[in-house]
Order: C-alpha cells, then structure tokens, then sequence
C-alpha cells in the first residue's frame, strides 16, 4: 500500500484528530449491563431519527440489560441544518457530533473516532451494536442472541460476513490501483449492522493506531479486525442487505434488517408483539427433514 498515494488520494483522513463538539460525557454510567446502540445519521435525517426514537433506539431493560442509543453525526456544512441539530441534541441527549465533514470517505472517520469515544468515555459498555438509520432492529433478539452466541464467541465480531469481496476501481466504492492493489478484500462484516463485545474495543484501538484511515469504513472495520487477530462470526440474521418478506413475523427473529422506510419500520414495530409465528419455509422444512434423517440413519446404524 502506496501511503503517500493513499494519503494524496483521500486527503484529511490520516492527519484527522478526533473532536467533538458534542461528546457525551458521563452518558454511560450505569450499574446495568450496557448494550450501545451506535447508529450512524447525518444532520438531514432527522425524521429517520425521530423515528428511531419512538421504537427500537431508545433507552430500555430487557432482562437485565440496559440499552442506550447513541446517534454519531459529523458537520453537513449546512448552518440551519447544524444549528436545528445541536438544539435536537440539546432536547434528546443522545448525539455525538465531530466536527469533520460529512461524506461517504470520512464514514471511516466515524468508525474510528466512535472507538476512542468507547474506549476513553463509555468504559462501562459491555456491547456494541452498530447501525444505520433506515433499519429495523429487534432489542429482544439482541439480548437472546448475546447471552447465547455473543458470550460463546466473545472474541469475534457477529454480522453478516462477506469474504473475497471484490475491489471496485470505479464509482463510488471505486479505490485507486495503487492505494489497493489487490483484487479481493479481506474479509469483513457488513457495515449496515454488526455486534461485538467491549472487550475488543482496545485491541481495535490499538490497531486503528498502525492502520491508515481506509475510506470505506466496513472494509476499513474489517482491516483494524485483522490486525486486532479479531475473527468474524458470520450470522444470517443479520440482514444488512433487506429482508424480501412483506410478513411481520418475518422480523421475529431478525437481528437488523436494513433498508426500511420511516413508515414501514413503524408499522413492523407497532405490529411485531401481536404477531403469530410465521410457518416454516420450505428451506427451513428442507434442513428439519434433514436434520430428522440423519437422526434416523444414526440410530438405524
């Protein structure tokens, strides 16, 4: 990797030292077993968050454990939008707000400074949930799946996990020969949705500390991972690029599903408590029927 390229490509993103303008200090205490819910947000969607606000992303208890959301925002450049932003933050206390400038690059920028936030100003964290703002999330699943395969595996980051994903050299993921010459990535989990223990949180900081700034920020997640010797646990239920089903009880065992409309992920949330199982899939019918042979032909045998 070419750094003077890479730096000359993507200017601002080495030399970058995390400030805010909102930090949130003192957001975190609390005796309870904290979930984060980092969702990243940009100053002109404050629908989306008001939305979020109303259903998944707010402060709750389930089982023990305490949810908190936080909402990670940079500098649109837009004076009304920043200034109708700093007073949302003011009512609603759950913005952090940096003062580099949105793009699609500096999303990296987030990855990296929501690290140093975690580690230096919420060290009572126990797990990290990052988001988008047009997704559905299910608090309860959440909880399951922690006290399940997120304390099995505490060591990896859980998401939907893609691997030999393809360099793009065009377009907006496109990234220049010469800052990445090779034609796969390594592997990393989707950025719409992935959850991982606190406990990783140094390592992934002590990585960020040789790895330059990459500029897209799941790939870039992905390269502090492999520094870090963090592996990735690749779960379906993550479902970072949408979920087909129009069916409520489709979202029932659903981690994160992406790409919902403010309408619709209400209407999924007001829905979901009164929803009845779903039936079986033919593909979920398929692996019992399987499961059920293989039973048979192991007692048979």
């Amino acid at each position: 990797m070419d750094l003077s390229e890479y730096s000359g490509q993507y200017p601002g993103l080495q030399e970058y030292r995390c400030r805010t303008f909102i930090d949130l200090s003192g957001y975190c205490r609390t005796s309870d077993p904290l979930i984060i819910l980092a969702v990243k947000s940009h100053p002109a969607s404050p629908e989306r968050r008001i939305i979020l606000r109303h259903t998944w992303a707010q402060q709750r208890r389930i089982l023990g454990y305490r949810f908190l959301p936080v909402f990670l925002l940079a500098n649109s450049g837009h004076r009304a939008e920043m200034e109708s932003l700093v007073e949302e933050a003011s009512i609603n206390g759950d913005i952090i707000l940096w003062d580099f400038m949105e793009s699609h690059h500096n999303l990296s920028l987030k990855e990296h400074c929501f690290l140093e936030w975690l580690h230096y100003r919420c060290p009572e964290a126990k797990y990290i949930l990052k988001a988008d703002d047009d997704e559905f999330v299910n608090p309860h699943s959440l909880v399951s799946y922690i006290s399940t395969s997120v304390k099995k595996f505490p060591h990896q980051v859980h998401g939907f996990c893609q691997s030999r994903c393809p360099v793009e050299r065009w377009g907006k993921y496109g990234i220049p020969f010469s800052v990445f010459p090779y034609d796969f990535y390594p592997p990393f989990v989707s950025g719409g949705g992935f959850l991982y223990s606190a406990e990783l949180v140094p390592l992934l900081l002590k990585a960020s500390s040789t790895i330059p700034v990459f500029p897209l920020d799941d790939v870039y997640f992905g390269l502090l991972a492999l520094a870090a010797n963090i592996s990735f646990h690749h779960e379906l239920r993550f479902r970072t690029f949408g979920l087909k089903s129009t069916k409520i009880c489709r979202f029932q065992d659903v981690l994160v599903a992406h790409g919902l409309s403010r309408r619709r992920l209400q209407e999924v949330w007001d829905a979901l408590p009164y929803a009845s199982p779903c039936p079986p899939s033919d593909e979920e019918k398929q692996e019992y029927e399987m499961k059920v042979k293989s039973v048979q032909e192991s007692d048979s045998g």
